[in-house]
């Protein structure tokens, strides 16, 4: 017959036991403190409220010797309202349970607290008839008041006795609270031994049918990595044992055959993965080539229209005017000709390209006049780092055709070069205040300029894929516009301390 009776039910029934037996020892716990927390209370109270009743009694001795000099009318007021105090005290006193002879005790005290309100009262009616305190006057107030004080002489002698008979009492309730409080703890025991008791047989059974399965698994499982695993063996399934227990062994056997399984099958493959990591180092060396042969393929793409341009507008000038602007123009060409001849195909300073670019700079100045200023704001702590070359004068020259050059006054184009040490970055910023890019316009070129879709001349694409390309991915190109703004394109260079070179370099190296 199946065990039904789960691992699961089983401790759930001792948990039941335990929560029980914790609740009950809890509540009764619980009683015995409020117990001996409402006697001691009790107690506390029946002391403060004796002690009371003789600070006030004293109070008013004190007051009634005041008022005895000076019949002062808010004094006596004062002494009748500690007097009303006291009787209230007195009267909750003989309502205490501390036995007979303090009830007696205190029903004498009542009686002789009265006779001292009395006394009193004959001060003050005979010092309230008397308009002028005569020296007669004064000697019967003095008689009334010694009377007075023999009282309150009695009452101050009764309190002690009052004292020792509610400490006794206390005594004897604390003493009656301790054997009941040892009764409860009997109580107690008794059921914590019953329970434990009951529940011995089963929680040992329990765990050696929990255990020794556990145990088996445990050494089973010490086996990985100390023999093959194709060799480990299955654990055991008992006859008998609990139901989550045959689940647990059941599901490890299966693992290991399952591993078993996979161990064979990544043997038999070995030699073909192995056949696929050469493939995949052959496949990555010509990567590698076809990176190198398109860095070349792209560097050898330039746009000759912004030389035919400078030649058009050279020819007029020398039609025009006198030799010395032309030969200052035809000198700024033919260094724009040789730099494009002799560096196509090889990096260049940051400081030789914006050397490059100033003569640009300088030819488009004279083509538009005061229409376009070209303004430089250079950090040159980074300016001897190598970089691809013709990546500037495109950028400048876009911002001319699309960015300000329909406008008639007042177009700025900003060359700008920012150097962050503490990121071993450097940064080219080309900027207008052109007529800008709509947004849907600015994310299809940023789609085009990552896609390389730029076939045939000098763009974003061909720019952004050198600088990636040269950086080996580490540096990137940015484009950021606002439609009516203007346009700017950043430049990122990978510009670590120690490649910022320091001195006199070489110009140029081959890519």
């Amino acid at each position: 017959m199946k065990n039904t009776k789960t691992i699961r039910s089983q401790l759930l029934g001792v948990v039941i036991d335990t929560v029980l037996v914790s609740l009950v020892l809890v509540i009764m716990t619980l009683v015995i403190y409020q117990h001996m927390e409402k006697g001691y209370e009790t107690s506390t109270e029946q002391m403060l409220l004796l002690n009371s009743y003789y600070h006030t009694l004293e109070d008013i001795n004190g007051d009634v010797y005041t008022y005895t000099l000076e019949g002062n009318e808010s004094v006596y007021n004062e002494i009748a309202k500690k007097c009303s105090t006291d009787q209230t005290r007195l009267k909750q006193l003989s309502e205490i349970h501390a036995g007979k002879q303090f009830y007696r005790d205190i029903r004498d005290v009542e009686q002789m607290f009265l006779l001292y309100i009395q006394r009193i009262k004959k001060i003050y009616d005979h010092s309230y008839l008397c308009e002028e305190m005569t020296i007669g006057s004064k000697a019967v107030i003095n008689k009334y008041y010694n009377k007075t004080q023999e009282v309150y002489r009695s009452l101050e002698s009764q309190f002690q006795n009052l004292y020792s008979e509610l400490l006794e009492s206390v005594d004897y309730r604390n003493a009656q609270a301790s054997k009941r409080n040892f009764w409860f703890i009997v109580d107690i025991v008794a059921v914590v031994i019953f329970v434990f008791c009951r529940q011995g047989k089963s929680i040992v059974a329990l765990s050696n049918s929990v255990i020794r399965p556990i145990q088996d698994l445990t050494e089973n499982a010490q086996q990985f990595g100390k023999r093959d695993m194709s060799r480990i063996e299955y654990v055991n399934l008992e006859q008998g044992a609990e139901e989550e227990m045959q689940t647990l062994i059941q599901v490890y056997n299966s693992m290991i055959h399952r591993i078993q399984v996979q161990i064979r099958t990544i043997q038999e493959n070995a030699s073909a993965q192995e056949k696929l990591k050469d493939q995949e180092l052959e496949n990555l060396k010509i990567r590698n080539m076809l990176k190198t042969s398109e860095l070349k393929a792209l560097q050898m793409q330039i746009n000759p229209h912004f030389l035919f341009n400078t030649l058009n507008m050279i020819s007029q000038t020398a039609y025009m005017e006198g030799a010395e602007q032309t030969i200052t123009l035809l000198d700024s060409t033919a260094r724009l000709l040789r730099y494009t001849l002799d560096y196509t195909d090889k990096s260049v300073t940051l400081s030789k390209e914006l050397e490059i670019l100033g003569h640009y700079v300088e030819l488009q100045e004279y083509r538009f006049g005061e229409r376009i200023r070209f303004e430089f704001d250079l950090d040159e702590r980074f300016h001897d780092i190598h970089v691809p070359s013709l990546i500037l004068q495109p950028l400048v020259e876009n911002a001319v055709s699309h960015g300000v050059g329909m406008k008639l006054r007042d177009a700025v184009i900003t060359i700008r070069t920012i150097y962050k040490p503490e990121e071993n970055l450097g940064i080219v910023e080309i900027e207008d205040n052109g007529v800008g890019i709509g947004e849907d316009r600015l994310q299809e070129l940023r789609r085009e300029m990552r896609e390389n879709q730029e076939n045939g001349k000098i763009g974003l694409s061909n720019i952004y894929m050198r600088v990636h390309i040269f950086y080996e991915n580490q540096g990137d190109m940015e484009i950021y516009s606002t439609e009516g703004k203007g346009t700017m394109v950043r430049i990122l260079l990978p510009a670590a301390v120690k490649e910022v070179y320091k001195g006199e370099k070489a110009e140029c190296t081959e890519l």
